[in-house]
C-alpha cells in the first residue's frame, strides 16, 4: 500500500498537470479533474489510516489478552461518498467465548456483509426526499444502488417531524396557523389523507411574492388522534413566543372538522375559511346562473345567510338533474355551516390562506403529484422527512445496530498512537515533496501557487 508521502507527492504532481493543461472546458473541467484526484487520494489515505489503526490493534496488550488473530490481510470493499474503498484487516477469535469478528470493522460499525457506508446511505436518503428511490440510487452514490435498498435506508432514519422551539422567545402580535391535507394513493388502491399544519408570523416580504416569517411545519401519523396532534401546537407556541404579547391566533383552513378542532386548543383563536374553498363552492353553486355571480359575490362580502338561500333557490330552478340538485344542496350547506368563518374574513386585517400551496410544495410534490402507490409505513416516513427538510432539520442516517455480543473497545491510546504515526508521516511527506516545476525555479503563476501550497511557511 502507498504511504502518505507517496500519496501526497502523487496528488501534487497531478494537480500540476491539471494546472498546466491547455483546457477548452475552463473551470468546469479543472474542477472535475481536481475532484477526481482528491477523491482518489481520499480513498488511499483512508486505507492508510485504517491500516495504521489495525496495526495498533494488533500490538495492543489488552487485545492480546482476550482476542487472538485467526487470519490477516482479509480484504473488505465498501462504498463511501468518495468512491469504493478497499482495505485489509485482521480476523480475530475471542479466547473466552469463541466468537469471531474483524475488530476494525466492529469499531467502525460495519456489519459482516455491509457493502454501502452510512455516509452514502445518508446521501441517498437526503436525495430520496426530493426524487424517487430509483433516481436517488442512480444519482447520489458513486455506483448505482437499487431502489429497494434506498427504500430500506429511508425506513431506518429516526424522524422528528414536529415543531421545535429554537430556544429564544419571539415577540409577535399575531400568529397564523394553517392546515390542509394531501390525498395520497396506497398500494392497495385506496386513498388516505396526510395532514399538514404549519405556524408562521405572516408575510414579511416587501415584494409581490409573499414570504412567510419563521414557518414551522408538522405532520401526523395517518389515523392518529386529532386532539394529540393539536396539543402540540400550543406547546410550541408557548415555548417559542411571548404569549403575553400575543393578541390573536388566526386558524385558517378549508373548514374540515379536524381543522376546526384546533380552535379548542389554540389561545386567542379566530377561525377563518380559506377563500379558495369559498370561491370553489360559490362557483359550483352558481354554475347554472352565471348572470347572478356579481350579486352573489356581494352577498359573500356584505350579505346574510338568507340571501345565500335565495341564491340557492334561483340555482335550483335551473338544475335539471338529480346530481346537479344534490351538488347545489351540498354547496349551500357548506357555505351556511361555515358562515361565521366567512364573515370573519370580511375584517380589514383578515389574512389570506396559502395552505393549498404549502401542501403542494411540502407533501404533494413527492407523495401524490405523480402516479405511485405507497405503503402506510413508507408514506408516513416520507411525509415526516419532507417536513423535516422544510423545517431545516438535518436528516441523519443512524442505522439501528443490533447487539452483536462481546466486543473489544478501541482504547483512546490506540487511536492516539495511530494519529501520531499518521501525522508524523504526513509532515515528512510535505517536507519531501519534489516537483519538476518547483525545481526549475521559473517564476510563473503556476510556480507561485504550487510553491505556496507545498511550503506554506516559505516567503516567495
Amino acid at each position: 500500500m502507498k504511504r502518505i508521502q507517496q500519496i501526497v507527492a502523487n496528488v501534487m504532481c497531478q494537480l500540476t498537470e491539471i494546472s498546466l493543461e491547455n483546457r477548452a472546458d475552463g473551470i468546469k473541467g479543472m474542477a472535475r479533474g481536481i475532484q477526481k484526484v482528491v477523491n482518489e487520494a481520499s480513498l488511499q489515505i483512508l486505507g492508510v489510516m485504517l491500516a495504521e489503526i489495525d496495526e495498533q490493534l494488533y500490538h495492543n496488550k489488552e487485545r492480546q489478552k482476550k482476542w487472538e488473530v485467526v487470519r490477516k490481510d482479509e480484504a473488505k470493499t465498501i462504498m463511501t461518498c468518495v468512491g469504493e474503498l478497499t482495505y485489509k484487516r485482521r480476523y480475530y477469535r475471542n479466547k473466552d467465548t469463541g466468537e469471531h469478528k474483524h475488530l476494525l470493522d466492529d469499531w467502525m460499525d460495519i456489519t459482516p456483509h455491509q457493502q454501502i457506508g452510512e455516509d452514502v446511505r445518508e446521501d441517498l436518503v437526503s436525495s430520496a426526499v426530493n426524487v424517487s428511490y430509483q433516481k436517488s440510487g442512480k444519482q447520489s452514490a458513486p455506483k448505482p444502488v437499487s431502489k429497494t435498498s434506498v427504500g430500506n435506508y429511508v425506513g431506518d432514519v429516526t424522524v422528528k417531524a414536529i415543531m421545535q422551539s429554537d430556544g429564544k422567545k419571539r415577540i409577535c402580535k399575531e400568529l397564523y396557523v394553517e392546515a390542509d391535507e394531501d390525498h395520497v394513493a396506497l398500494q392497495n388502491g385506496k386513498n388516505v389523507q396526510v395532514r399538514l399544519v404549519y405556524v408562521h408570523e405572516g408575510n414579511i416580504s416587501e415584494t409581490k411574492r409573499a414570504q412567510l416569517g419563521h414557518v414551522r411545519y408538522l405532520t401526523w401519523p395517518i389515523g392518529g388522534d386529532t386532539d394529540e396532534m393539536w396539543e402540540t401546537e400550543p406547546t410550541y407556541i408557548e415555548e417559542q413566543y411571548d404569549t403575553d404579547q400575543l393578541q390573536k391566533v388566526w386558524l385558517c383552513g378549508d373548514g374540515a372538522a379536524w381543522i376546526d378542532k384546533g380552535a379548542e386548543w389554540l389561545i386567542k383563536c379566530e377561525k377563518l375559511l380559506d377563500r379558495y374553498h369559498v370561491n370553489k363552492r360559490f362557483m359550483s353553486l352558481t354554475a347554472q346562473i352565471p348572470h347572478l355571480r356579481g350579486w352573489g359575490r356581494q352577498v359573500l362580502k356584505k350579505g346574510t345567510k338568507a340571501q345565500i338561500n335565495v341564491l340557492y333557490e334561483y340555482a335550483a330552478e335551473k338544475a335539471d338533474t338529480k346530481n346537479k340538485q344534490e351538488q347545489l344542496v351540498e354547496d349551500t350547506r357548506y357555505l351556511l355551516s361555515h358562515w361565521e368563518q366567512i364573515t370573519a374574513g370580511r375584517a380589514a386585517d383578515a389574512p389570506g390562506c396559502s395552505a393549498e400551496g404549502h401542501v403542494s410544495h411540502v407533501l404533494s410534490a413527492r407523495l401524490s403529484s405523480r402516479p405511485m402507490g405507497w405503503s402506510i409505513t413508507g408514506l408516513e416516513q416520507m411525509a415526516a422527512l419532507r417536513v423535516m427538510d422544510a423545517n431545516g432539520t438535518p436528516i441523519i442516517y443512524e442505522r439501528k445496530k443490533p447487539d452483536t455480543g462481546s466486543s473489544f473497545c478501541l482504547a483512546p491510546e490506540i487511536l492516539s498512537a495511530a494519529s501520531v504515526n499518521i501525522r508524523s508521516k504526513t509532515d515528512s511527506a510535505m517536507k519531501n515533496i519534489r516537483l519538476p516545476i518547483l525545481a526549475a525555479g521559473q517564476y510563473t503563476p503556476t510556480y507561485t501557487a504550487l510553491k505556496g501550497l507545498a511550503y506554506r511557511n516559505t516567503v516567495l
